[in-house]
C-alpha cells in the first residue's frame, strides 16, 4: 500500500463508505467505540484503520482514528451535491443546517462552530463530535467530504491557520469567531482573495476610522 497521505485518505475512506453501503452493522458500531477514546486504543477498530495508515505519522494515525470514528456516527458516504462549491469542507456541510426551520440563524450552530475553530488539536475530536451528532441529529443525509475532513484534521495546528480560515469562509458565519468574553473577528478583503484574522481586540485602523491603504474593509469587529 502506498505511503502518500493522500492516497492513505482515500484508501481508509473508501473501505469506510463501503462499510455504510452494504450496511454492515456490526463494523460501523466498531467504529462508534472509539468515541471519545484516545486513538488507537479500542481494538475493535483496528481492522478497519491500521491496514490503511501503514507508515503514517501519529498526527496522520490519530487523524485516521478520529474521523473513523465520526464516519461510525453519521455513515452517510460522501456525494457532493450538484450546488456544492468546488472548495467543499465540513463548513460548508454545516452552513446547510446554520439556518432554523422557520427562519433565522441557529447560534447554537455557529457557537459550537466558532468554538471547534478555536480548539486545539487536544480538543478538536471533542467539538467534532458534538458537531456530528448535530448534523446527524438536524439532517440523516448530510454529506460530509471525509477525505477532506481527514486532511484537515492532519493540518490543523497549521501556523497559518489555513484551515480554520477555509472553513469559516466556507460556512459564512460573520461572528463569535473566538472562545472567550470580549473576541472579536477581523475580515479583510483584498482583490481575489480573503484574509482572516482572529484577534482579541480590533485591529489598528487609520485616524479616519478607515482600512489600511491597498484593502477594503469587509470587517465585522463583534462582541461574543
Amino acid at each position: 500500500m502506498t505511503s502518500a497521505p493522500q492516497s492513505r485518505a482515500a484508501a481508509l475512506i473508501s473501505h469506510l463508505q463501503s462499510l455504510a453501503e452494504r450496511e454492515d452493522r456490526g463494523a460501523l458500531a466498531a467504529l462508534r467505540r472509539g468515541l471519545g477514546k484516545e486513538p488507537g486504543t479500542v481494538p475493535e477498530m483496528y481492522r478497519h484503520v491500521e491496514p490503511y495508515l501503514v507508515g503514517a505519522h501519529k498526527t496522520q494515525a490519530d487523524a485516521g482514528y478520529l474521523v473513523a470514528s465520526l464516519f461510525g456516527l453519521h455513515s452517510v458516504p460522501w456525494n457532493k451535491p450538484a450546488d456544492a462549491p468546488w472548495n467543499t469542507g465540513f463548513g460548508w456541510t454545516l452552513s446547510r443546517i446554520r439556518q432554523r426551520q422557520h427562519g433565522g440563524e441557529d447560534e447554537g450552530v455557529a457557537r459550537r462552530f466558532a468554538a471547534v475553530l478555536n480548539a486545539g488539536r487536544d480538543a478538536l475530536p471533542v467539538h467534532l463530535r458534538q458537531l456530528m451528532s448535530l448534523l446527524h441529529s438536524r439532517d440523516e443525509s448530510g454529506s460530509v467530504d471525509w477525505e477532506r475532513l481527514f486532511r484537515d484534521v492532519v493540518d490543523w495546528e497549521r501556523v497559518d491557520r489555513r484551515v480554520q480560515q477555509q472553513a469559516q469562509a466556507l460556512f459564512g458565519v460573520a461572528k463569535t469567531l473566538d472562545g472567550y468574553e470580549g473576541g472579536y473577528l477581523h475580515v479583510r478583503f483584498r482583490k481575489d482573495f480573503l484574509n482572516t484574522i482572529f484577534s482579541p481586540r480590533p485591529r489598528p485602523r487609520t485616524p479616519g476610522g478607515a482600512c489600511r491603504p491597498g484593502w477594503a474593509c469587509g470587517c465585522s469587529s463583534l462582541r461574543l
